[in-house]
């Protein structure tokens, strides 16, 4: 009996779990000073993306739900006192996202951006799913965002997890 626990747990692990992490989110320096107040303007395009088996948001527009992913520029501004403010200047889109519930500062000193909770419970499927993103700049001057993704559930009767840690960064323009 025990050996059928341990082998039945074991492949539902083995089947219904999946991570995936790009070590660089581990390796990459938040300089804490330059993300606590900046005023700058960035590539719209990483230069650098994780390479991963599922798509990578690789587009500053897109990763901050913003009308605006064909542009070339944005242009960041953080503060403490004003939040986030994102602008598009050659396609007039703009965003701004103030300090609270959504936006905060983590212990590390990243900007947090608190991305969508949801749960689902239709068609044989019991689950949710939380995203998150951070935002800090490196001492190389380049703006980091990391993603993370975290499913778990239930399908029919089998459960599954997958955790997504992604990277993409940003180079910052004269």
């Amino acid at each position: 009996m025990r050996k059928k626990i341990l082998t039945s747990s074991a492949l539902t692990l083995l089947l219904g779990g999946c991570i995936a992490i790009d070590q660089r989110a581990d390796q990459e320096v938040i300089d804490r000073a330059a993300t606590a107040n900046f005023t700058a303007r960035f590539a719209n395009q990483a230069h650098y993306k994780s390479d991963a088996d599922s798509p990578v948001v690789d587009n500053l527009a897109n990763l901050l739900l913003i009308p605006a992913s064909q542009s070339a520029v944005v242009q960041l501004a953080f503060s403490r006192d004003t939040g986030l403010r994102v602008d598009y200047p050659d396609v007039q889109q703009h965003r701004q996202i103030p300090l609270g519930e959504q936006l905060t500062i983590n212990r590390a000193g990243a900007i947090e951006l608190a991305a969508a909770k949801s749960c689902t419970a239709e068609k044989g499927v019991l689950g949710c799913d939380k995203k998150r993103l951070l935002l800090f700049i490196n001492p190389q001057g380049e703006l980091v965002t990391i993603h993370t993704d975290m499913t778990a559930g239930v399908f029919i009767v089998l459960p599954y997890a997958h955790y997504r840690k992604n990277v993409a960064i940003f180079s910052r323009l004269q």
